[in-house]
């Protein structure tokens, strides 16, 4: 039996799966902790905000926020047939309008690259307007760690000092990145559909190097659950958007997203509270 067949075992009724991690070893020690709160799959303009004022109002003052991948959704390079016109500033710009909110609420902020936020714009920077080829020689997540500024012609105006905002890329790996023994990541390119199999997918590839961790966090998926999985904790953490307008002519076949978010806890040495470390599930939708 291969992995994946594994996972998809694993995976029947995967939200009820849980209960198994929370009896996972190796269990916290002492009493010092550090809350963790990840996000992703916000995919400017189509960013549900009334969820991140919930999460950051529920969160605030907490050690980490993980904006795990897709922050922006990048029309303008998109693979499907989208609103090429809305100029990629305006994402910028609201992008960066939630990075200075979450500057100010967390006590640091690590941006992750996903596929929407570097993966296409690597491969598809020849159809920008050479105007605005500039903001993407560099990862946007970068520009934004820097706190570049930009007016809506997408003239460069004086930079925001961000000191608690980090790019993945500067700290380690522009598309993952690791506090304690806890990785957040996203993938750049490939997807499969089964539940879990997104993030099993990753896992096989950091245990396949040596890679070491307790959990793995993933964001890409649109999807939320949580297992076990070769001695791992895996934690599938769910979208924060709204539903896109480009899915509604029926070229793509996504299943309605789980909306939500992950909350992880570590101790002084890094290790994964298995009690309190979760997918926080906020529902989802389906097209009345």
């Amino acid at each position: 039996m291969d992995n994946y067949e594994r996972v998809k075992q694993l995976c029947e009724g995967y939200r009820n799966k849980v209960s198994d991690v929370e009896e996972f070893r190796p269990r916290t020690v002492g009493t010092k902790r550090q809350r963790i709160i990840s996000i992703s799959d916000m995919h400017i303009p189509f960013l549900r905000e009334d969820l991140i004022k919930e999460i950051v109002k529920a969160h605030s003052g907490s050690d980490y926020c993980v904006v795990n991948g897709d922050l922006f959704d990048s029309n303008i390079v998109s693979f499907f047939p989208k609103h090429k016109e809305i100029p990629f500033i305006v994402e910028y710009i609201a992008a960066q309008e939630l990075v200075i909110s979450l500057s100010q609420h967390f006590k640091k902020v690590i941006l992750v690259d996903g596929n929407h936020d570097y993966g296409r714009f690597n491969t598809e920077i020849g159809k920008l307007n050479v105007s605005i080829q500039f903001l993407v020689k560099k990862s946007p997540m970068k520009h934004l760690a820097d706190g570049v500024r930009f007016d809506s012609e997408g003239n460069e105006m004086t930079s925001l000092y961000l000191p608690n905002v980090e790019y993945a890329g500067d700290i380690g790996h522009n598309w993952w990145t690791k506090i304690g023994k806890v990785i957040f990541g996203h993938r750049l390119r490939g997807f499969r559909k089964a539940p879990m199999a997104n993030v099993a997918w990753m896992a096989d590839w950091f245990i396949n190097r040596g890679t070491d961790f307790q959990c793995l966090v993933a964001g890409h998926s649109h999807k939320q659950g949580m297992i076990p999985y070769r001695g791992k904790i895996l934690i599938d953490q769910g979208a924060l958007c709204w539903p896109m307008d480009y899915e509604l002519d029926g070229g793509c076949s996504f299943a309605p997203p789980d909306l939500g978010y992950a909350i992880v806890d570590i101790d002084n040495r890094g290790n994964v509270d298995t009690k309190s470390s979760r997918p926080v599930f906020l529902g989802t939708y389906q097209e009345a």
